[in-house]
């Protein structure tokens, strides 16, 4: 009983003991045409080293698939921290102003996102440092503003107990 017809050619695989074979079954036609089939001719064909060669296929196979996923894993881990470091400089960074520390992040080689959110960043502690400045520019001025009208006002009281007193001697002497 062959499984696979094609024609005058049948094609099956049998097992004889622990040998697998192919067998090719060839339906040969009457010279005479007196007779559809005429004779067949079978061949068997022992498959132990294309089973040996397909399972060697097999082997090779899964091993260079482990070595396309790790390979490719390895590289997923490399780009992956060229692209995650700058982020956690930045984020530490930002932690930083946060605690009111305001330095500026290194530039360095990543993509151009990275590149672009770590020069706004610098940008933004430039702007921030010079708002700085001016404010405790501006708090040192209030200082000696309110400085010189303590002084200013010290010396106005000053002026008003003198006048006391000389109305009060005034008054005195004129009585």
């Amino acid at each position: 009983h062959f499984d696979n017809k094609q024609g005058n050619r049948s094609f099956q695989t049998i097992w004889l003991g622990d040998i697998r074979y192919a067998t090719y079954l060839f339906n040969l036609s009457d010279p005479a045409k007196k007779n559809p089939t005429w004779a067949h001719v079978n061949i068997l064909v022992p498959l132990t080293q294309f089973d040996s060669a397909t399972g060697q296929s097999r082997l090779n196979i899964i091993m260079i698939t482990l070595l396309l996923a790790s390979s490719f894993g390895y590289l997923i881990f490399i780009f992956s921290k060229q692209i995650v470091k700058p982020i956690e400089i930045l984020v530490t960074a930002m932690k930083g102003v946060k605690t009111g520390s305001l330095e500026e992040i290194p530039a360095s080689e990543s993509s151009y996102e990275i590149e672009y959110l770590i020069n706004t960043f610098n940008e933004m502690i430039r702007n921030v440092s010079a708002t700085r400045k001016a404010l405790e520019s501006k708090i040192e001025e209030l200082k000696d503003a309110n400085n010189e009208i303590r002084d200013t006002q010290s010396a106005l009281i000053q002026s008003a107990k003198m006048i006391s007193m000389g109305q009060i001697v005034a008054g005195v002497a004129h009585e």
